[in-house]
């Protein structure tokens, strides 16, 4: 089957615009399968060439289908739990000309930051092909999201606990008063910890200071930026935006001031889902032709990050 490149990636990139039109046109059409495979490879080679060369014509184009096949297979399950309706191929092919964002990928640190606006293509294609209201494409979305950062927190403990077991158990101990520890090594091990979160601060610092204000200026009236917050990155396409900040204050504080906040600016709330015990809360709403999802989760040196997503239909 023969298509032309260029029409298909541009494509590609409405449907990161969230055209809904090329959306479903994507959805629908058979022939949009080999494009897709083919802009899913391309970001794959690309996102690891830096790191194994060469290799990365074989493991970056395979890794990058299998694991948007993953994703996929696990998006359509929960769409199908909560009543929509739709093809698996076909969805694989919207998110894979999604991908087309890890292209990016060949400038360090950018690409995963733009790839996470895949999510947001996700929820927009659950509503336009499985006909999902859009708080159930929002829980379907935010579910992997959830998972993703509690698995990841478990092995990032495991991982700790493993490579630090011994200086850990050592300094436990002497905390109790149970081992013949000198008070010189557990200073030490207080010094590294608090110089390692030092330095942690120092990198979101440095990142921070990549917002212009330029940017800053450019952010919607209508979109509520919390009081007592960093705005880490700001990213615009096409009247739609994506803003992180990162902040101190608890969940239940941020949630109290978004939910008034937007509903102050015109915002119509569509769901509120909120757990504390892992300090993510997500709220939706829409105004006129717009929605606005927020959606938070807890980082390094219990820090909240706070996502803010604006989509035009």
């Amino acid at each position: 089957m023969k298509f032309d490149l260029k029409s298909e990636v541009i494509k590609a990139i409405d449907v990161v615009k969230l055209d809904r039109g090329v959306i479903k046109e994507v959805y629908d059409k058979k022939e949009s399968n080999l494009p897709a495979m083919l802009i899913a490879s391309i970001g794959g080679f690309l996102s690891i060439i830096l790191s194994v060369g060469f290799m990365a014509l074989i493991v970056g184009p395979l890794f990058a289908v299998v694991s948007i096949g993953i994703y996929t297979a696990i998006i359509f399950f929960l769409a199908l739990i909560f009543g929509g309706k739709g093809s698996y191929e076909k969805l694989f092919n919207v998110i894979a000309y999604a991908s087309i964002l890890t292209w990016i990928s060949i400038i360090p640190y950018l690409g995963w930051i733009f790839s996470l606006w895949i999510f947001v293509v996700t929820f927009v294609a659950l509503e336009v092909n499985f006909n999902l209201t859009r708080k159930r494409a929002l829980i379907v979305v935010s579910i992997p999201i959830i998972v993703s950062f509690i698995v990841s927190l478990a092995i990032a403990g495991l991982i700790f606990f493993i490579t630090h077991q011994n200086t850990l158990a050592r300094f436990v101990l002497a905390r109790w008063g149970k081992g013949n520890i000198k008070q010189e090594e557990i200073k030490e091990y207080e010094d590294k910890r608090n110089n390692d979160i030092k330095e942690i601060g120092k990198f979101a610092e440095m990142y921070s200071e990549n917002v212009t204000q330029e940017e800053i200026n450019k952010i919607p009236k209508d979109i509520p930026i919390y009081k007592d917050s960093k705005i880490d990155s700001i990213f615009f396409m096409d009247g739609n935006a994506s803003i992180r900040l990162v902040t101190s204050d608890n969940t239940k504080k941020i949630s109290d001031f978004y939910t008034k906040s937007m509903k102050e600016n015109g915002w119509k709330i569509d769901s509120i889902s909120m757990l504390e015990e892992i300090d993510t809360v997500t709220i939706s709403g829409d105004k006129e032709d717009k929605s606005l999802m927020v959606i938070t989760q807890h980082i390094q040196d219990g820090k909240i990050e706070i996502g803010i997503a604006l989509t035009v239909k």
